[in-house]
């Protein structure tokens, strides 16, 4: 699984204030993290509807760092459910493992 990540739209969001740049890749960090917890939770608790706009949140995340892997892996979740079918940690467990590797690029940035 190759992922990359290109963060010119928050350097340039930035002002190339590579503190700043630096403050806001750690604020997505954390919201991403969150927003994983959140999704996992909602699994757990067969909620299609919060699990769907939970995913779409993560998925726009993926967007600002224009990962094309990880926003390919959530419109695939995505349409699971909208086709009225649940998913399981199994099917996040990819999306999960991609936000790790995604969060170690960041730190390495």
């Amino acid at each position: 699984m190759e992922i990359s990540i290109h963060i010119k739209f928050l350097r340039d969001l930035t002002f190339q204030d590579e503190l700043l740049l630096q403050e806001l890749l750690d604020e997505w960090v954390d919201d991403a993290n969150l927003k994983m917890i959140e999704i996992q939770k909602r699994i757990g608790e067969a909620d299609a509807k919060r699990i769907f706009n939970s995913l779409h949140e993560l998925k726009t995340n993926f967007t600002m760092l224009r990962c094309g892997l990880a926003i390919r892996t959530s419109d695939i979740l995505l349409h699971k459910l909208e086709q009225g079918e649940l998913i399981s940690f199994e099917d996040l467990n990819p999306l999960d493992e991609m936000l790790k590797a995604i969060i170690l690029l960041i730190q390495h940035k």
